[in-house]
């Protein structure tokens, strides 16, 4: 205590002696300090520069780290409260990291007022199931076969229309929300693999991602299972999905809620392998039942042949490890390609399916029986440029289209993607004659 007494006194010291004509300072609260200055531009850099080296001067045994946010006044009228407030929201955004400055921008106070408006509306939304699950097929990129799909939630806001993931995930876990939502979502898959299951559909496994605030419940398996029991889903066919980063966060409890899902036996997966600085670490301490590849690889596949050196590697070395490989982000042929080249059956990605809606992924259960050939053709068409290569594609996908209607009988149905829009239709004649007409549209 009196070290960081001594240490306040010092930086009030500081920011006095520092004080020009006009300025006024003072001590906001904790360890805040609030000056207002006349000063701007190069000379205000200069000024917190001189500033934060004073401060981080003083004598202690650790390292004292400073940062400042900066509001810049454009308008006189704004109350002195105010101009504070979005100082303090500037700094708030560097507190943490390396930065030492940050001058505020509308943005920061936006992303405020988002945050503020999805904290206001997260429980009402939950309540009147507004969060909608998408679900995006896993096939297996040798015999085009439905293996799975990955549980994905979307936001119908009702002002603001479907809000991808990325809007406000992170806010979620923040906040604490994700645990709520992950369950939630939990039951919707659950709910909806029985309403299947009912219908007499064949299901394939469906993996539900889940973060690392809700592996540190103490009751976590035990809800899934009263969830997954409530629907009597056979629990082979869920899969629990989690990132690399959140396993390397606190090793010893994760590894024991994974072996008290594997002794319920659930299958637990790990999300974005290899964008971390532990993998390896993390095949080496956790038991896990399925790596997915982080899409970095792929994107990187036509700028250099190191990450494709890369994925041939952890590709091989979980064969070894006896651990099957999902790659997600699959976008082209090529990249499809050279995943079967290199062992890597499995693949999720725009290619096959970008995520769909409940309803349409039903429709795809019911086209084929898990496990048989799958009439869900690439969308490659629309990446062809030279004439040779759109014919080649063409016939190849024809070719693949007549060896999976063989297979079928002329009652089941078939989809085919088209301007990334679900095409049903019945009958292999009518198969046969519907693909006739698509693929002239392409010509």
């Amino acid at each position: 205590m009196e070290e960081g007494d001594r240490l306040l006194r010092h930086i009030g010291n500081v920011v006095r002696k520092s004080m020009k004509e006009g300025d006024v300072a003072c001590r906001k609260n904790a360890d805040r300090f609030l000056i207002f200055t006349h000063t701007w531009g190069a000379e205000l850099e200069h000024y917190v520069e001189q500033l934060l080296a004073q401060i981080t001067s003083f004598d202690l045994p650790f390292e004292i780290s400073c940062n400042m946010g900066i509001y810049r006044t454009c308008d006189q009228d704004i109350e002195a409260a105010s101009m504070a407030d979005r100082a303090v929201l500037a700094q708030a955004a560097v507190k943490g990291s390396y930065a030492i400055r940050y001058y505020y921008n509308d943005t920061l106070r936006n992303d405020m007022l988002s945050k503020q408006e999805m904290a206001g509306s997260m429980g009402t939304a939950l309540a009147q199931k507004q969060f909608t699950v998408y679900y995006q097929p896993q096939y297996n990129n040798s015999s085009d076969t439905l293996m799975g799909a990955e549980a994905l939630v979307r936001w119908n806001h009702p002002e603001h229309g479907m809000l991808p993931p990325v809007s406000f995930i992170s806010f979620f876990e923040k906040n604490g929300f994700i645990i709520r939502m992950d369950l939630y979502v939990f039951e919707q898959v659950c709910s909806f693999l029985r309403r299947c299951l009912d219908d007499g559909l064949a299901i394939v496994p469906v993996s539900t991602n889940f973060s690392k605030q809700d592996f540190f419940q103490p009751d976590f398996v035990k809800r899934l299972e009263s969830i997954r029991k409530k629907y009597n889903i056979p629990v082979k066919k869920l899969k629990v999905e989690i990132t690399e980063s959140a396993l390397v966060s606190d090793s010893c409890r994760m590894n024991e809620v994974i072996r008290d899902l594997h002794d319920h036996g659930y299958t637990v997966e790990m999300d974005d392998f290899g964008s971390g600085y532990s993998s390896l670490n993390v095949l080496k301490n956790t038991e896990l039942d399925v790596i997915k590849l982080d899409r970095m690889f792929l994107s990187e596949l036509s700028q250099n042949n190191r990450g494709g050196t890369i994925l041939s590697s952890i590709v091989r070395m979980a064969k070894w490890l006896n651990i099957p490989v999902i790659a997600e982000g699959v976008e082209t042929k090529a990249q499809a390609e050279f995943l079967r080249s290199i062992g890597c059956d499995c693949i999720q990605g725009y290619l096959y399916s970008k995520p769909i809606p409940e309803e349409n992924f039903r429709e795809l259960l019911s086209s084929c029986e898990a496990g048989q050939p799958s009439c869900l053709f690439y969308s490659m068409i629309r990446n062809i440029t030279s004439e040779k290569k759109r014919y080649t594609e063409i016939a190849d996908s024809e070719r693949r289209f007549r060896m999976a209607s063989e297979q079928i009988n002329v009652y089941c149905w078939a989809f085919f993607l088209r301007r990334w829009q679900i095409c049903t239709v019945t009958g292999t004649n009518r198969l046969l004659k519907v693909w006739s007409t698509w693929k002239q549209s392409f010509l």
